[in-house]
């Protein structure tokens, strides 16, 4: 997007070597060296992409460390400086924008995510429902389908949560089956 922004042009992400490489050339801008440096960890970068996104990748892969996705941001807001370099104009103000918290509220905020699994209609009367207590509101963190036994669920939640929690609660439809209390650190 920065690049057809930058070229005033459209049409860029699909083929987007041969796409940006035409592009530069009808405007008469120098060329891409995709054989070194910045642009060199661009195409690394969009093969990565389409691994992501057009092959299934493992849960693990899905998720790049800390450090590789620093780089890569680091990386991309390199090149999107130079493609505004090679058409002359200065790269927009967002590209360094660190600060924005967007819709974080504060040093507490948090998110929360509600992991439907196979075969789970989360509007089933009998969808197993597995949620927790946080900061005295709750959140259904998993649906799963009808027959699901709730307890290992419970204790891979319990286990693998990095929040203070004071319940984990268990309801098939609106019935309530177990309903934990606990006691952990900052609750």
């Amino acid at each position: 997007m920065a690049c057809e922004h930058a070229l005033q042009t459209s049409g860029i992400g699909r083929r987007f070597r041969e796409n940006l490489d035409s592009a530069l050339s009808q405007l008469g801008l120098a060329s891409i060296d995709w054989g070194s440096g910045t642009w060199q960890q661009i195409a690394e970068l969009h093969r990565v992409r389409k691994e992501l996104v057009h092959i299934n990748p493992s849960q693990a892969f899905l998720f790049m460390n800390a450090v590789s996705a620093d780089t890569a941001i680091v990386t991309i807001r390199s090149a999107i400086k130079d493609i505004y370099v090679r058409a002359g104009d200065s790269a927009p103000r967002w590209l360094e924008d660190d600060d924005d918290r967007g819709w974080d509220s504060g040093r507490d905020a948090s998110a929360h995510m509600t992991a439907i699994h196979a075969g789970a209609n989360p509007h089933s009367p009998n969808a197993i429902r597995i949620g927790y207590v946080y900061k005295d509101k709750e959140y259904i963190s998993s649906v799963f389908p009808s027959g699901t036994d709730p307890e290992p669920k419970i204790a891979d939640l319990i286990q693998n949560i990095r929040v203070p929690i004071s319940h984990v609660r268990a309801y098939e439809g609106q019935t309530l089956l177990v309903n934990r209390e606990l006691s952990m650190r900052g609750t």
